[in-house]
């Protein structure tokens, strides 16, 4: 059965091997070999081979978290289960609605007799935080139906292989013959060995792995803090739960 690729692994340590890898990035191979990664005193050769042959028994996760990804948070580009190709809409107007300048300021206070703060600009905050209760209930209630204790079991092994794989990236990136430094951090390096875009297709993903989870957390508190309260909209109520 083919590999899968992941993080550019199998590219990395196969280019180096048939000298193919310069076609993507240009590397000074054999200060490459050299380092020891983390401090662990394994070289980055075996640490390499080592995640190569991991990927022998993680690879057959990849479509089962692929399918699961999809079907859960819209990610990906399977077609085996209903969804869309579009970076999940329900954690991206999460986020919008978390970082919008309009909830900046303390509601409550600004709401206040003799505020100078518009009626307008306070009703938008209203509006703002009633529609985060809305998409905080439909993003606890879709993981909870979806949900396995598989796909976090699944989850927690491929948190492992990203941070020794990203170990290997930065050495990589280090050893890049290039006086940019844009073009020696991990993520661009990962970009030239997936030969994938930027924006659409690594970013958005990567902000997904490392801070969704807290996201995540952040709904799931909101929602135990709201459960006897689901149906409740009162701007009190709001106000306290956010």
């Amino acid at each position: 059965m083919k590999k899968v690729d992941v993080l550019g692994v199998l590219t990395l340590y196969y280019g180096l091997q048939d000298k193919s890898l310069s076609s993507r990035v240009v590397l000074n191979t054999r200060e490459l070999w050299r380092p020891t990664v983390s401090g662990s005193g394994v070289l980055m050769e075996d640490e390499l081979k080592a995640l190569r042959d991991l990927l022998d028994g993680l690879g057959q996760d990849v479509n089962f978290l692929t399918r699961e990804a999809r079907q859960q948070s819209n990610l990906g580009t399977t077609n085996e289960v209903a969804a869309n190709v579009t970076f999940p809409p329900l954690m991206k107007r999460y986020v919008e609605i978390c970082s919008d300048p309009r909830l900046t300021v303390d509601v409550r206070a600004e709401d206040q007799p003799g505020s100078f703060t518009s009626k307008d600009r306070i009703a938008v905050a209203f509006d703002l935080l009633s529609e985060l209760k809305s998409v905080v209930l439909r993003i606890v209630r879709s993981l909870s139906k979806y949900g396995t204790i598989a796909v976090d079991r699944s989850n927690r092994d491929w948190v492992r292989f990203e941070n020794r794989a990203f170990q290997v990236l930065r050495i990589a990136g280090e050893q890049r013959f290039t006086g940019d430094v844009d073009e020696k951090r991990i993520l661009t390096v990962l970009v030239d060995l997936a030969g994938r875009d930027f924006d659409t297709m690594i970013a958005p993903y990567f902000t997904l792995a490392r801070n969704g989870g807290r996201l995540l957390s952040l709904a799931f508190n909101t929602y135990t803090a709201s459960r006897d309260e689901l149906d409740n909209f009162e701007q009190e109520h709001l106000l306290d739960l956010f």
